[in-house]
């Protein structure tokens, strides 16, 4: 199970119930499942099943029946995955690993979700995980959230207490909808509960309840009755400061909003942008270069470091919000006492000066103590004029009426023992109103106050029963604005004033003065609601700011060296073009950096200096050790996939996916049907001791163009024998419908390595070497074939000490022994029946069945073909084969040219018969040389040795040779009259069509 290490596999198997016949299911964190499907034992296939074929071309005279290819033993049984878990008796069926996508962002899965016995509340969690990461519910709390930062500033400050009531709704749902959220959140998010963020939503959560009007209501009556011990207002500043700041923890939600944002839009990068794969390579264009970070998601370190910054982040922000407003002295303590403070208790002390002459026997008050309370009361009513008509400070008057944002709102009296209903406020008798404005609105005041409306004027001449000024609580006054009484504004709208002095009468009704302060309530939510956006701007660039550094120097490095390994520990092969794609990023970073510096030097002098500064910059600065370090990941994971090459992917895979850190090379082996191809150099021997140290060289060279070829035609080089190269081309990890192509690019191969080491000018030179000449007349570079098909273990081979990773079978070493056999024909290469069994009919018809045979170590007969080839008519390149100093330009020009070759529109067939090369080789084997030999040869399988005989002496001299007018001899007609010679072209009765080689 690629997604799970061995250990959580055997945890999750033995939590689970399993019974025979029975389907069942383990799930694993990750998102990673493994699905147990039964099925009837008759329609599993066994291993020991042998495939039914026969020989392509042995429809002669007499020829025998094909004999059957090799077949694929079956395995030996593996030991037991999980020793410690009690498997029973075996059921047929299929295992299937599921990998769903993520529902929840921490990734978190019950442990075991077995079919037969869910777990419990496993279905809510399930649904927890779903609705948390459904979009919907993402759209609704991000719209609470928004509600529950502004739907209290937007009510005081555009609404009126009439709207109260549905405001309170949509504070009731925010509180449900969070309250939803948190506990989905409990429930299906492991890591949530008495987090950091838990004890955030609570608090915030809860501090809705006090946005509610009911919870907020204050009893006015116990206030207004208790005058001595009421505040200045309904709300006390350090309480109002509490509340607020209560209410700025919710912006903790824009936090969790923005991060939610951030992985959405990288969701949408990851689909934008696709993963880099092998052959694919960046552009060389620096603008068209997408950056490295987007197509993978947060490593856990990043995710980690991330939330502790944010929570360094919110705690340093909620302190300073705490903290701060204390620091200041206007916070504690005012630099003056409030005017209306004052003004309350100079007019309550008239007040009480006037009621208390009454008391006195003065049935209507002493008349200059009323006259004095009537100038007090009315220089309060001016000073805070509800109706001036002052829209702006005239010129000359340092400050007016207008200026303030409270207006006097409501005068009335409560308590005392005494009827105030048909008592006015003003004696007009000893103040006319005519003499109210020039007396309190004097021109030469520097305080303008304006003029006072009619109608105020004649109600606070009136007694108060007259007006209906009576309110709740038996509050008896007169309205000096658009409310009756102070009930019709909210708490945080009206500020009550009543004296704190002189009030040691209890008989004397008290003065209470109510202050209309809605437009200052009004500002204050303006500043509230701009205050959120700065503090959400704060937040969100706060944590970008904080953690950019960290980000760019640490955790971007250790992303993309996570990312990187993850990539090697699923695909070793990968790490080549992983070091090809950085190579490539860097050549963009200088390419940027060039165009940089041209355009300052076509600049002036102040730019030239700049360009100074930035070249000595460049020059003096070190790389860092995170870029060393990822550097150095890429090259011993190149490393690793060019040492192991693809059979040992599995090996590299395996150890980098296991837990811990020990590491076991001697995994098992596994299965793979592929197509082997043995290269082998001739006179290796001769080679050796004539170039001595430059041995190396030569090897080098013929290795260069077998590996180049062999990977352009989809094939991969297992193993460098000295002088001989093991190929592969891995039928198991494609389609049956591919594998026709796959052989037929493994034959080109073939044949494009014969023609390359023919033509190569490196490799001619060896031709003019004299002791090359001297020793063997006629030398040239000769490289032989053989080709098989077949089954083979994949694995690695040695001890801890040392291991290599390659293929073991029959199949490989039959691969080994037709390129062997290729001696005795004079051949350049030999392929098996079996091989040619994958090639289609017309790629057949150009292949020679060369003979029929059982090589060494197997019992079975089989078909050898070739392709004939005569590279004396090839003539080496007069030039050397331009390659390309850029790797990358390489690596992108061959994998150009391998997804040419699975085009549709690309044909064997085709390319045999039109490249001019291959058309020269074999242009000397006509179709009378095929019909002759294939004459010859259904005699020979058949037993009639003497008429194969007549055919094998035509064909042995048909083809002609390297000078005008000569001839050469054809391999294997002669190999064959050579056979049947020593046998006196004789069969005998135990001829079965097909001879033992009798070399390996």
């Amino acid at each position: 199970v690629p997604c799970v290490s061995r250990t959580q596999f055997c945890a999750g198997l033995a939590a689970v119930t399993r019974q025979k016949d029975q389907a069942w299911r383990v799930g694993f964190p990750g998102d990673c499942a493994v699905n147990f499907q039964p099925a009837p034992a008759a329609s599993l296939p066994g291993f020991g099943e042998a495939a039914a074929g026969s020989v392509a071309g042995t429809k002669g005279i007499g020829a025998p029946p094909a004999p059957a290819p090799l077949a694929r033993p079956s395995p030996p049984p593996d030991p037991p995955l999980c020793p410690s878990v009690a498997m029973g008796s075996p059921t047929p069926g299929r295992l299937t690993v599921e990998r769903a996508p993520s529902m929840a962002s921490d990734k978190s899965l019950p442990t075991v979700l077995p079919r037969e016995r869910p777990q419990r509340c496993s279905g809510l969690v399930a649904a927890s995980q779903r609705l948390i990461a459904s979009n919907v519910f993402s759209v609704v709390t991000t719209t609470a959230t928004v509600l529950a930062l502004t739907a209290t500033d937007i009510k005081e400050a555009a609404t009126t207490r009439g709207a109260d009531t549905g405001f309170d709704v949509i504070v009731v749902f925010c509180f449900c909808a969070f309250t939803v959220e948190i506990f989905a959140a409990c429930i299906g998010r492991r890591d949530y509960p008495w987090s950091f963020f838990f004890w955030l939503d609570s608090i915030s959560t809860v501090s809705l309840i006090f946005d509610v009007s009911a919870v907020r209501f204050v009893d006015r009556c116990e206030a207004a009755e208790n005058t001595a011990a009421a505040p200045s207002s309904f709300f006390d500043g350090v309480a109002l400061r509490a509340s607020r700041t209560v209410r700025i923890i919710r912006l903790i939600r824009i936090l969790k909003l923005y991060k939610a944002a951030l992985e959405r839009n990288q969701q949408q990068e990851q689909r934008k942008h696709s993963r880099v794969l092998p052959g694919f390579l960046p552009p060389e264009d620096p603008d068209e270069a997408a950056p490295d970070n987007l197509n993978d998601p947060e490593s856990r370190v990043g995710k980690k470091l991330s939330d502790l910054t944010t929570r360094k982040l919110i705690m340093l922000v909620l302190a300073m919000l705490f903290a701060l407003p204390y620091f200041e002295a206007s916070e504690q303590y005012d630099a003056a006492a409030s005017s209306a403070e004052y003004g309350v208790d100079v007019v309550n002390y008239r007040w009480v000066s006037y009621w208390q002459s009454r008391s006195a026997g003065l049935p209507h008050g002493d008349p200059l103590l009323r006259a004095a309370f009537d100038q007090a009361l009315l220089l309060m009513v001016y000073y805070a004029n509800p109706s001036g008509d002052l829209d702006a400070c005239p010129a000359g008057k340092a400050r007016c009426s207008s200026d303030f944002l409270s207006k006097l709102l409501w005068i009335g009296v409560v308590g005392g023992q005494h009827d105030m209903a048909q008592v006015p406020l003003v004696n007009s008798s000893i103040h006319s109103t005519g003499s109210w404005d020039s007396t309190f609105n004097d021109p030469l005041f520097q305080y303008g106050t304006g003029r006072l409306d009619p109608r105020l004027m004649r109600s606070l001449t009136q007694p108060l029963g007259s007006i209906g000024g009576e309110c709740d609580c038996n509050l008896v006054g007169i309205s000096l604005g658009d409310e009756k009484c102070p009930e019709g504004l909210r708490e945080t709208e009206v500020n009550t004033v009543a004296p704190r002095m002189f009030l040691h009468d209890t008989t004397v009704p008290r003065l209470v003065l109510v202050f209309d302060i809605r437009s200052l309530s009004q500002f204050n939510a303006g500043l509230s609601m701009l205050q959120t956006l700065f503090l959400c701007v704060v937040l969100a660039l706060g944590n970008l700011l904080f953690s950019r550094d960290a980000n760019r120097l640490v955790l971007q490095p250790i992303d993309r060296m996570v990312r990187k390994m993850q990539r090697i520990r699923d695909d070793p092969l990968s790490a080549t073009t992983m070091g090809l794609i950085e190579h490539r990023r860097e050549q963009i970073a200088a390419k940027l950096m060039t165009k940089r510096h041209l355009r300052l030097a076509r600049a002036g002098g102040c730019y030239r200096f700049l360009r100074w500064l930035l070249m000595s910059r460049k020059a003096t600065s070190q790389p860092m050790e995170t870029v060393m370090l990822e550097a150095t990941i890429i090259k011993l994971g190149t490393l690793l996939a060019v040492g192991f090459g693809e059979a040992g992917t599995k090996i590299v895979a395996k150890n980098l996916q296991a837990q811990g850190s020990g590491v076991n090379a001697m995994v098992p082996g596994c299965f793979v049907d592929a197509i082997f191809g043995f290269f082998l150099i001739r006179e290796f021997d001769s080679a050796t001791e004539i170039l001595q140290k430059k041995i190396m060289l030569f090897v080098n060279q013929i290795g260069r163009i077998v590996h180049s070829v062999v990977d352009e035609y989809s094939g991969a080089t297992n193993r460098n024998l000295g002088e001989a190269f093991l190929t592969v081309w891995s039928l198991s990890q494609r389609p049956d419908h591919e594998h026709r192509r796959l052989a037929e690019l493994a034959l080109m191969s073939v044949v494009q390595v014969t023609a390359k080491i023919n033509t190569s000018m490196e490799l001619a030179e060896y031709r003019a070497h004299p002791r090359f000449a001297a020793r063997s007349p006629g030398f040239r570079v000769r490289v032989h074939v053989g080709l098989h098909t077949g089954w083979a273990i994949e694995g690695a081979i040695g001890s801890p000490s040392k291991i290599d990773a390659s293929y073991l079978s029959n199949s490989v070493n039959t691969a080994a022994r037709l390129q062997a056999a290729s001696r005795q024909y004079k051949l350049h290469s030999l392929m098996s029946g079996e091989f040619v069994d994958l090639l289609g009919e017309d790629v057949q018809d150009h292949l020679r069945l060369v003979d029929s045979v059982i090589v060494v170590g197997s019992s079975v007969a089989t078909g050898v073909y070739t392709m004939d080839l005569d590279v004396g008519v090839l003539k080496v390149d007069e030039l050397p084969e331009r390659v390309s100093h850029n790797r990358i330009k390489r690596l992108e020009v061959t994998a150009q040219r391998k997804a040419a070759k699975w085009s549709p529109d690309y044909s064997f067939v085709h390319a045999l018969t039109t490249d001019p090369a291959l058309v020269a080789m074999r242009k000397r084997y006509s179709d009378r040389f095929f019909s002759l030999y294939d004459m010859g040869y259904r005699n020979y399988q058949a037993g009639e040795w003497e008429v194969a005989k007549y055919y094998f002496e035509q064909t042995l001299d048909m083809l002609e040779g390297a000078t005008p007018g000569a001839t050469e001899r054809d391999g294997p007609s002669e190999a064959l009259l050579s056979f049947m010679k020593n046998r006196d072209f004789k069969p005998g009765d135990k001829w079965g069509g097909a001879r033992s080689l009798t070399s390996k």
